[in-house]
């Protein structure tokens, strides 16, 4: 996933106008769909989470599950249970679903973005599987044990597309080079608006900033 396909975070305009002394531009947004309110909309369909799961982890703010309860420790070990089944489940579907209803599902998603939260997916299954005890890779995604398991990963699962769909495959070779820049604790947190925006969204991808200082910031960006 690129850094620039972060969500931006909900906090109200009214906000960001008064810390900003200005009005914020209207946005367009008759031809955007959110891939989170497309799929709140169709929580009745029966998926990986069920729908108190997905508000827990998606509207936090609206929860009543106190963090730290046994409620809260019910509700993760149930997340965790359902994400392996899950998993498991999406892979019989490959194996054994036809083609037509495969490609029948994926059109149902006419008007949504999918790359997105299919890279988010993708990224997901690394992060568990290197962080895993099962596999020798020091629970670190950076080691080159970690990088070569991602390669195995996704050359195996090309394997399985076109074995699907009747092509004998030779020979897959996955190369992944990933080129590391600064942690986020070495990033400071001073002028926000002066900051690479990969290094901004690393920010507020691990909580280091506030959604108010992450949207006020871009915006600064925006309009410098």
């Amino acid at each position: 996933m690129a850094f620039d396909d972060i969500d931006i975070p909900t906090v109200s305009r009214e906000e960001i106008e008064d810390e900003l002394d200005t009005e914020l531009p209207e946005v367009d947004e008759t031809n955007s769909v959110d891939v989170t309110e497309h799929f709140e909309k169709n929580l009745d369909v029966s998926a990986i989470l069920t729908k108190s799961q997905f508000s827990y982890l998606v509207h936090p703010e609206h929860s009543d599950i106190e963090r730290k309860s046994p409620q809260e420790r019910t509700m993760r070990s149930r997340i965790r249970d359902r994400l392996m089944v899950g998993i498991q489940d999406l892979e019989t579907i490959h194996k054994s679903a036809e083609s037509r209803d495969i490609k029948k599902a994926f059109e149902l998603t006419e008007g949504v973005d999918m790359f997105k939260p299919a890279s988010e997916t993708v990224g997901l299954i690394f992060n568990g599987m290197s962080r895993s005890s099962d596999f020798d890779t020091g629970q670190d995604a950076t080691t080159e044990r970690a990088i070569t398991m991602f390669e195995q990963i996704v050359a195996k699962g090309l394997s399985a597309l076109y074995t699907q769909r009747g092509k004998v495959v030779n020979e897959i070779k996955v190369s992944i080079d990933v080129k590391f820049g600064q942690e986020v604790d070495q990033i400071s947190t001073e002028e926000l608006d002066q900051l690479p925006l990969n290094k901004l969204n690393l920010l507020y991808e691990n909580d280091r900033i506030s959604e108010k200082e992450y949207i006020t910031a871009r915006y600064k960006r925006i309009n410098h």
